[in-house]
């Protein structure tokens, strides 16, 4: 998601069928990338007491626009 600053904003979600989640390389779960490439956070909340688990999804509350991103991942049954 492009933030108003024109950095963006990256989720991760981690596949936690295909291996084991490492405790000492923990997978970073959110990012905040300048348009230069360069990291100005990154989110890994894996432990207690705010363990967010390999499904890391945001809404921003903020947007000026008021305008939210149309994603979906397949019909809801």
């Amino acid at each position: 998601m492009r933030l108003p600053n024109g950095n963006t904003l990256i989720n991760n979600w981690f596949n936690q069928w295909d291996g084991r989640l490492d405790l000492n390389n923990l997978p970073v779960q959110a990012v905040e990338v300048t348009q230069d490439k360069k990291i100005v956070w990154a989110l890994r909340a894996w432990t207690d007491p705010v363990n967010l688990g390999p499904s890391t999804t945001f809404q921003l509350l903020n947007d000026p626009n008021g305008i939210t991103e149309k994603v979906r991942f397949g019909d809801i049954k």
